[in-house]
């Protein structure tokens, strides 16, 4: 779906998000949108983010990683789980109204990039908050 307001946009990810089964995966270099994942049911969160990204608030209950130095490995912004997930053509958190993406995975995609935030995951260049 593309969305031309950004608060549609936002308001729109955050309820497939809160219907997400199972733990949600979240890639995204520039994360800076932590409300967004407040309602999330299941396990809490696990969020990948890059190096000038400020870390959660200290209420935010899920586990965040932080990409050390230079360029995060990834740039795509994935919110992941399992069967599925969807990929967000902007930030969560943009502070501009720019054209809102989102596109819809299948269980095939989902899984490779599930076992690829696994590998992030454990990649010495992440410092776990």
């Amino acid at each position: 779906r593309i969305f031309e307001d950004l608060n549609e946009g936002h308001d729109a990810l955050q309820a497939i998000l809160e219907r997400a089964p199972g733990e949600l995966l979240v890639v995204d270099a520039w994360f800076r949108d932590w409300p967004l994942l407040e309602n999330v049911t299941g396990p809490p969160p696990r969020v990948l983010i890059g190096k000038d990204v400020d870390p959660p608030p200290g209420h935010f209950p899920g586990r965040v990683a932080q990409w050390r130095t230079g360029l995060a490995p990834f740039h795509d912004r994935f919110y992941l789980w399992e069967g599925g997930g969807v990929s967000v053509g902007t930030s969560a958190g943009a502070i501009r109204a720019r054209l809102y993406r989102i596109v819809r995975m299948g269980a095939v995609e989902s899984d490779v990039l599930r076992d690829r935030f696994a590998l992030w995951w454990a990649d010495p260049g992440f410092d776990h908050l």
